[in-house]
């Protein structure tokens, strides 16, 4: 469906969400409220809300994986292959990672199984902004190569 495409999630100004939907791929900043909205809209409707992947600033920041997403880290370079992707993404277990502990590294990366049934090998190739040295300075932007394959011809 797409191959090296650059996408990236940026940090909200104050208490937000920066969202990226990897099926479109889109990314946008929501406050508290649009996003509750949002979250709201889609229960009220049987459906998970679009965005795979949120930055979000409550009481940490944290690199979340979205409700109903099925995700896999890697230290490492994920796998190129889509069932490898696919079959890490279903086994893994991975939901949050604190920024401000600057974990990831550019090269590390995720597999992950969208809201509609997508596989995407997503890897960090830049962190910008922030200060690795102080815990409160978490990036202000994560940019990733993603590549997606649509989830049946994943498997």
């Amino acid at each position: 469906m797409y191959k090296d495409r650059k996408v990236s999630v940026s940090l909200p100004e104050y208490w937000g969400f920066g969202t990226l939907d990897l099926d479109r791929p889109r990314a946008q900043n929501l406050d508290s409220a649009e996003y509750k909205r949002m979250q709201a809209r889609a229960e009220a409707e049987g459906e998970l809300v679009e965005p795979d992947i949120l930055y979000r600033t409550d009481e940490f920041t944290e690199l979340v994986t979205e409700k109903g997403r099925s995700a896999a880290y890697s230290d490492a370079s994920p796998p190129w292959q889509p069932n490898q992707c696919a079959m890490e993404a279903e086994a893994g277990a991975f939901d949050a990672m604190r920024m401000s502990q600057w974990t990831a590294e550019a090269g590390s990366g995720f597999c992950l199984i969208t809201d509609l049934g997508n596989v995407v090998r997503l890897q960090i190739t830049k962190f910008v902004g922030g200060d690795r040295n102080i815990i409160t300075a978490p990036p202000q932007r994560i940019e990733f190569s993603a590549t997606m394959w649509r989830g049946s011809t994943a498997q």
